[in-house]
């Protein structure tokens, strides 16, 4: 292959900040977990695995059986999808994220070890991988923060380094 010398023109889509991932079989997921691509189906966040990739949280999916339910079943076709919020969205006024709270930490890395947001902390030991899935961006009081989602592209690029 060598430098293109000639007009080729890709179709293209500009990001949204909104994409659907096929749920993977049997996982049940529901608004407002935070889920990871892992073997290129959506996952509960566990940051046990080095490969996956921490993805948003979900705002939505595929009912398949019309009970409210965001389950996975590779069986269908198509796959049901999940529908996350990839943009990096800031979730406001959080009272349960761990490691003490205070204006000092403005700026600091959170983690997580599951899908819950109630899990989030400030504190990386309490994580396998100490993978940051956002910082906290705001201190009102120490239970009330607001943090900063990465997106994809910046979790990956947060944690390039740990995994190579």
């Amino acid at each position: 292959m060598g430098d293109r010398t000639t007009t080729k023109m890709l179709e293209t889509r500009p990001r949204s900040g909104r994409d659907s991932f096929p749920i993977a079989d049997g996982v049940t997921v529901a608004a407002g977990s935070l889920v990871q691509l892992e073997a290129g189906y959506i996952n509960h966040f566990d940051d046990d695995a080095a490969n996956d990739v921490f993805v948003g949280i979900v705002i939505g999916g595929a009912d398949r059986a019309g009970d409210g339910i965001i389950i996975g079943e590779t069986s269908d076709s198509p796959d049901p999808h999940a529908y996350v919020d990839t943009s990096g969205v800031t979730l406001m006024h959080l009272a349960s994220v761990g490691g003490t709270p205070t204006q000092a930490k403005v700026g600091d890395l959170v983690y997580t070890p599951d899908s819950d947001t109630d899990s989030l902390t400030l504190d990386n030991s309490t994580v396998a991988y100490t993978s940051p899935v956002g910082w906290m961006c705001r201190f009102r009081t120490a239970t009330d923060v607001d943090v900063q989602l990465f997106t994809p592209a910046e979790y990956i690029a947060a944690n390039y380094e740990s995994q190579n």
